[in-house]
C-alpha cells in the first residue's frame, strides 16, 4: 500500500520455474542457497525496515520459506505458508501409497517442514 505518495512495501520474490526435472537437477541445496542469498540481500540493505520483513512460500516454496526461517539467522515479522506439505515422505504416502515402502530407497529430498515449525518463533499463517 502507499502512504503519502511513498511506497511503504517492497516485495522480493523467487519463482521456481520449470518442470519437476528442473527442481530435481537443482536439488535441495540449490533452493536453500537461493533462499539464503535472497535473505542476505534483503538484510544487507539499509533502506529496508527489517522489522517488517515477511517470508511467503507456496507449495515447495512453503518448504523453502520454512527452511530459511528455521535457520534463525533472520528476525522476520512473520511467515505465510500457502498450499504446502508436512514433508516429502508424507506426500509419497498420500499420493502413492502402494509404493510407499520404496521411498527410503529413492527419496533424496525430504523437506521436513513439520519438524521445523516448532522451532520458528514468529507469527505464522497457513493458507
Amino acid at each position: 500500500f502507499f502512504c503519502n505518495g511513498t511506497a511503504t512495501t517492497e516485495i522480493y520474490t523467487e519463482q521456481i520455474v520449470g518442470s519437476v526435472r528442473c527442481v530435481q537437477e537443482t536439488g535441495t541445496w540449490g533452493l536453500q542457497y537461493d533462499a539464503i542469498a535472497i535473505m542476505e540481500h534483503i538484510y544487507s540493505r539499509d533502506d529496508i525496515d527489517k522489522k517488517k520483513v515477511f517470508v511467503h512460500g507456496r507449495s515447495l516454496g512453503g518448504a523453502v520459506a520454512l527452511f530459511v526461517t528455521y535457520q534463525g539467522h533472520y528476525d522476520v515479522a512473520g511467515i505465510v505458508i500457502e498450499n504446502s506439505f508436512t514433508c516429502i515422505s508424507d506426500m509419497v504416502d498420500l499420493m502413492f501409497p502402494k509404493v510407499g515402502f520404496l521411498k527410503n530407497l529413492v527419496l533424496n529430498n525430504h523437506w521436513p517442514s513439520l519438524e521445523r515449525i516448532e522451532f520458528i518463533n514468529c507469527p505464522m499463517l497457513f493458507v
